[in-house]
């Protein structure tokens, strides 16, 4: 039959393909879907241009639902080929299909140019539901780009000529994506208003995706307001919906922020369950930009850990990505991760680079909340740098962007870190009254972590003075937070400060067994991810020295070394004077 073929002139061919794909049209009549690839195959050796653009069109379309975008990608551009510049109708709806499937891959460039071609094409129709149609795409693109003043723009022109159109559909997914980017802007009490418009909406016209999407973005309002009740009964409202319409990427971005608010809430273990399923899911519809998002939360949680290292891979495979799809939020948001992990591995000097080169990016794209987070991390660096003035400038500024757009749990962060600061600067009262302000937002999130560190400064903070029964009881329960939370690491800070007040009590024994824990836990351990690592040192020292322990020499050298070795990581002279001058315990040490 081959060879039968193959005899066969270019004409002949044409007439057997067009008998072949009428005959399987007709035999299949309303399943023709099922073969549309091989239908489409014949009609375009037919040289049946109409027909094939039909069939290719549908074969795109199944392989994208299918997730196999290379595909999806060939058959709508092979239609777009075939269809003629005069036919704007069908232009339109293969451009359409194919911006989707190139949003979907983070090819920001193709789809930005189909864009503009659709917009050329929707003036052209003189139609305002393609307008609004188009619009709502603007805007999305300008979200993962970004640009949330555009999408805020792109989003009011959609809700405008939907609402002309009588277009519910694109009236609520307007007011979805306009609630979305305000809020992305640090802008929350904005946002909530258009987001339930957008509920409502949806709710009224039956439009089960919108009602869904808009409900997790009210859950992920909710959650940075610390309302982690209201936002988990939206997301649980949220998840049937996108799995009764069989809505994977729906889906796996709802336990993607469901493991969010586990983290938040201290469960590790847990969030990081729904991570990995999440990931899970975006590898397998290909979604890239949820892909860099879930692995950059994961990475979150390998530091929360203290397997920095993990943490770091993660953050550094977070990055590539987010830089190969053009998502400048999640650039940022992985750069800012990157500067926190090497801050808590002593790379002072790494940290600061990811840290400067993460505020800009977030500054520029007017990414608030995060570019919040990035300063309060600056200012967390100056201070164990001893630059207590760049760290007062920092925690301010994070203070005050992050109180403007309503982030509770990092405002606690940022007041906890003031307390550090001012105890520092041995204002111990001033300490006290932050550490106590920082502890009552974290109890009200139920934020564990924040609530065990804003424990430890309020210890640092009664230390000092009587009774120091006070100061015992803030470190003990943040000891207890530390081990709750599967924290080994962190709870190094805590316990010291409970061998410290012991020792301050002339209770040498009581002191002594502490730091038999702390340097059972440093020969085995590591202490990458506390705040003052060396004055963990400093206190196995003062104690082992006043139970005239042979091993209290051996402990200094090490920490010398450790600590000279860390300075001379650092390129600038005059931090690195700070870095050994200006804070006390490295001071000492020396």
């Amino acid at each position: 039959q081959w060879y039968l073929y193959n005899d066969l002139d270019e004409a002949e061919r044409a007439y057997l393909h067009e008998d072949v794909g009428n005959v399987l049209e007709e035999l299949y009549g309303d399943r023709a879907g099922e073969i549309c690839v091989q239908l489409a195959r014949h009609f375009v050796a037919a040289d049946m241009a109409e027909k094939a653009v039909t069939y290719l069109r549908r074969a795109g379309e199944q392989a994208a639902a299918q997730f196999a975008h290379d595909e999806a990608l060939t058959y709508l551009t092979q239609a777009l080929d075939l269809t003629p510049e005069s036919d704007s109708a069908a232009r339109y709806a293969l451009l359409l299909a194919r911006e989707r499937v190139y949003d979907v891959r983070g090819e920001r460039k193709a789809q930005e140019q189909d864009l503009a071609a659709l917009e050329k094409l929707a003036e052209t129709l003189a139609n305002d539901r393609l307008r609004a149609e188009v619009s709502l795409r603007r805007a999305n693109y300008a979200e993962v780009t970004g640009d949330y003043p555009a999408a805020v723009a792109a989003a009011q022109a959609t809700v405008r000529l939907a609402h002309t159109a009588q277009d519910m559909a694109h009236e609520s997914a307007g007011h979805l994506h306009w609630g979305r980017a305000l809020w992305r802007q640090g802008d929350l009490a904005a946002a909530q208003p258009q987001l339930a418009r957008a509920l409502t909406l949806a709710r009224d016209a039956g439009l089960s995706q919108t009602e869904a999407t808009s409900l997790r973005n009210l859950g992920i309002v909710c959650g940075q307001q610390g309302d982690f009740t209201g936002a988990t009964s939206y997301f649980q409202q949220a998840l049937p919906i996108y799995r009764e319409i069989d809505d994977r990427r729906g889906e796996s971005a709802v336990v993607n922020t469901l493991g969010i608010v586990s983290a938040m809430q201290g469960d590790f273990a847990g969030a990081r369950d729904h991570f990995q399923q999440a990931l899970r899911i975006y590898r397998e519809t290909g979604d890239r930009w949820g892909e860099g998002a879930v692995l950059t939360n994961l990475g979150e949680i390998s530091s929360e850990g203290g397997d920095h290292a993990e943490a770091r891979d993660y953050f550094q495979q977070a990055l590539r990505l987010c830089r190969e799809i053009d998502d400048r939020p999640g650039e940022g948001a992985a750069l800012n991760n990157l500067g926190d992990v090497a801050a808590k591995q002593g790379d002072y000097a790494g940290a600061g680079t990811y840290l400067e080169e993460a505020r800009c990016i977030l500054h520029e794209i007017g990414d608030r909340q995060v570019e919040g987070m990035a300063l309060g991390s600056l200012g967390l660096v100056h201070l164990c740098l001893g630059d207590h003035a760049g760290a007062g400038d920092y925690l301010e500024q994070a203070r005050h962007i992050l109180g403007e757009v309503g982030d509770r749990q990092g405002e606690g962060l940022m007041l906890a870190r003031r307390g550090l600061l001012a105890h520092h600067r041995g204002a111990d009262e001033a300490a006290r009254e932050h550490s106590q302000q920082a502890l009552q937002i974290a109890q009200d999130l139920g934020d564990r972590s924040t609530q065990a560190y804003a424990l430890t400064i309020l210890g640092h903070a009664l230390a000092g003075r009587e009774p120091l029964a006070e100061a015992s009881a803030a470190y003990e329960q943040a000891l207890a937070l530390r081990r709750e939370l599967g924290q080994p690491n962190l709870a190094l800070e805590p316990l010291a400060g409970l061998a410290r007040v012991s020792l301050a009590q002339g209770d040498v024994a009581s002191a002594q067994t502490r730091v038999e824990e702390l340097l059972s836990c440093l020969e085995s351990g590591t202490l990458d991810g506390t705040t003052e690592p060396f004055r963990v040192y400093l206190t196995c020292y003062r104690v082992l020295c006043a139970g005239r322990d042979p091993r209290a020499p051996e402990v200094l050298t090490t920490a010398r070394a450790r600590l000279q070795e860390q300075a001379a990581r650092i390129g600038d002279e005059e931090l690195r004077r700070s870095f050994l001058e200006n804070v006390p315990a490295h001071r000492e040490i020396l």
